[in-house]
């Protein structure tokens, strides 16, 4: 019966304290006023501060672990990317590129160029998704979605850029 009791006891103390400072005070004489009345006159509204909504949700979060793996991984491969390989600089040299251009083709430079810049677009949207987790309001939140749409506008974009 006493571990059903336990969660009271603070309760219990806290009661037992406020009867015994009661019985210490005669009861002929009167409390002291503890706040002044022009004070309880005045609205309290003058000091509230209203806090903007935030929302956290685990699904959000979720959702958003999901995304970051998955720029990772587009990281990684594109990572692989930054350094071309002694067969593709032999058969796709500056000088052979740029005579073969014609057929559309890229020079290794270039093909490590749009590589990194990949990269580079990818780390920073990784860094904004990390942003999006932690607690913000609606409108940091909307602004940080249209970073992000930006940036996979541009990701997608840099092969039409080096044509």
């Amino acid at each position: 019966m006493t571990t059903k009791l336990r969660p009271f006891l603070p309760f219990l103390a806290l009661a037992a304290t406020a009867a015994l400072s009661a019985a210490d005070e005669p009861a002929g004489q009167p409390a002291p006023p503890t706040a002044a009345p022009n004070a309880a006159a005045k609205p309290a509204d003058d000091g509230v501060v209203t806090l903007p909504a935030v929302q956290v949700t685990r699904s959000r979060i979720r959702q958003i672990d999901v995304t970051i793996k998955r720029i990772d991984k587009l990281i990684g491969r594109e990572r692989k990317h930054l350094k071309s390989t002694d067969t593709d600089r032999a058969m796709n040299n500056d000088k052979v590129a740029g005579a073969a251009a014609l057929f559309g083709g890229y020079s290794t430079g270039q093909r490590e160029a749009v590589a990194a810049e990949r990269v580079r677009l990818l780390e920073s949207e990784r860094e904004l998704l990390e942003q999006m987790k932690a607690p913000m309001t609606r409108e940091d939140f909307i602004v940080v979605e249209k970073q992000i749409e930006l940036l996979r506008t541009a990701r997608r974009e840099l092969d039409v850029v080096y044509r």
